[in-house]
């Protein structure tokens, strides 16, 4: 397992060695300018259409497939509050647990991470 996850690295740093020592061409009448309107509101459109995609998907099927299971837990459910995002029960487990996390011991079990963790340094 460790000796695939890392055979996936040569061939993607063999690239951008490849494209760091490539030459930069001058600005064409092709190039795409990266100042002004135009690329903000394409960026932010872009980046706005891939979140929206990414989340909104889940938050209709989370309550659609709960209100397509007639069991009373799920009516129990959707009448109880949810729990909010910053609640001291939740939050402060996860932030001792985040740094539990950071340990490199911990950290070279998991070889990916350990990589963007050194990488990160």
């Amino acid at each position: 397992m460790l000796f695939g996850r890392f055979l996936m690295i040569v061939p993607i740093l063999a690239m951008a060695g490849s494209i760091a020592q490539k030459k930069i061409s001058p600005p064409s009448a092709g190039t795409f300018p990266r100042r002004g309107g135009t690329f903000i509101v394409l960026l932010l459109g872009t980046v706005l259409l891939i979140g929206a995609l990414n989340f909104l998907p889940a938050l209709t099927l989370g309550r659609s497939s709960t209100l397509l299971n007639r069991s009373r837990k799920a009516v129990l459910i959707m009448t109880q509050k949810p729990p909010s995002l910053f609640d001291w029960n939740i939050v402060g487990p996860a932030i001792g647990d985040s740094f539990k996390k950071l340990n490199p011991r911990l950290m070279i079990k998991n070889p990916v991470m350990f990589v963007t963790q050194v990488g990160a340094c």
